[in-house]
């Protein structure tokens, strides 16, 4: 037995048997109980002789041979182009404003086909037409009742409407006046005529009206020669009449609101007037709206006689009053009732048998218009 180093630990070991000893690195170590040092030993077989050793040719591996380097097209390049422009936001709405006043409803479909009512009129009248002196003035009251029944609604809302007098019927009138007054009354009721009424309800046609202007010639108790021309209502009186029945504001009516519509009224052999008429929104009133309104007219005289015993020649007039209000139902989009005052005074230059002379003229008109249902009439007690 020997001993032998330790080529992991660096200690001397004793040698146990005789022959080469194999050490296996890495199970050399110190004992933690009692720090002896300890080693494992292997006793290796006997071995065969080893054939002695041939060198083994390798061949080393080809070298890749130099190849011309591909082609290679390049990728197109991209096309340079604008930006396109993000899309501009589209612009904010506008805040929306309540509106003021009252607005009407739309035109179309405000009136049914069929429809109707009843349109109550009392009118009043002082007038007088003197030639060579003097004459004495007429006064008289009236009513009419008509009933207005819608036959036709254009696609605009324009109607066509006919209209019957249903009742006529004399208030008061001077005596010498009352039977001629009286007569013509009777003579109106029943008399039937068609309307045309725009979407505003301005009065486009009128047909089937025949009322004649009348002229009466008397001598008054001075012995002046004196000429009345009068009619119940002429044929632009009722289209008038028909105008503030059908009107329609066409825009909200607020309080301060102003605009203007022509106007014109054909006084027939007398001459006519032409202006137009200046509405005001008054606001509400007893439950409507009101609207206030102002005829500016200027007389024409007329080009030919007419059939009258005298011709006009030129005419100078003053308008003392020329308008009215309307009480328009903003909710049903109707009229519910107006009233109108009509004053002017002023001079013909007449001719008479060849002999120029000048006429002095007076008229005053006043009405109130009141829109019913069908058979609700209360004028003057319900009486016809």
């Amino acid at each position: 037995m020997g001993t032998f180093v330790c080529r992991e630990c660096g200690r001397t070991h004793a040698r146990r048997s005789a022959g080469p000893v194999l050490v296996l690195a890495g199970l050399c170590a110190l004992s933690a109980a009692g720090g002896a040092a300890t080693a494992l030993f292997v006793r290796p077989r006997p071995t065969e002789p080893v054939a002695a050793f041939e060198p083994v040719a390798v061949t080393p591996p080809a070298r890749p041979s130099a190849r011309a380097p591909e082609s290679v097209t390049p990728p197109p390049r991209p096309v340079d182009r604008p930006p396109t422009p993000a899309a501009a936001p589209p612009p904010a709405a506008p805040p929306v404003q309540a509106p003021t006043g009252v607005l009407a409803p739309a035109v179309v479909g405000r009136y049914r086909v069929g429809e109707a009512f009843d349109q109550e009129v009392t009118l009043s009248r002082r007038s007088v037409l003197h030639v060579l002196g003097s004459g004495a003035p007429r006064a008289a009251e009236y009513t009419f009742t008509s009933r207005l029944t819608v036959t036709a609604v254009g696609p605009d809302g324009t109607l066509a409407v006919r209209q019957r007098v249903e009742a006529a019927r004399l208030v008061t009138a001077d005596p010498a006046v009352r039977g001629e007054l009286e007569a013509a009354l009777r003579a109106a009721r029943g008399t039937t005529f068609d309307l045309t009424v725009g979407p505003t309800g301005e009065v486009t046609g009128l047909k089937g009206l025949a009322d004649p202007l009348r002229v009466a010639e008397a001598n008054d108790p001075r012995g002046d020669q004196t000429f009345r021309v009068w009619s119940l209502l002429d044929a632009d009186g009722w289209k008038e009449l028909a105008g503030l029945t059908f009107f329609q504001p066409g825009r909200p009516l607020a309080a301060g609101a102003t605009w203007a519509r022509p106007f014109a009224h054909s006084w027939g052999p007398l001459g006519s007037w032409a202006g137009r008429t200046r509405y005001t929104a008054v606001g509400p009133r007893d439950g409507a709206e009101r609207v206030e309104y102002a005829h500016e007219l200027t007389y024409r005289p007329p080009t030919a006689a007419g059939g009258l015993p005298f011709r006009v020649l030129r005419g100078d007039f003053r308008v003392d009053a020329a308008g009215g209000s309307i009480r328009y139902d903003a909710a049903r989009g109707r009229v519910a009732a107006a009233e109108e005052s009509f004053r002017v005074r002023g001079a013909l230059a007449v001719s008479v048998g060849g002999v120029e002379a000048t006429a002095g003229v007076e008229e005053a008109q006043h009405f109130r218009l009141v829109i019913r249902p069908p058979g609700d009439r209360q004028l003057d007690g319900g009486r016809r």
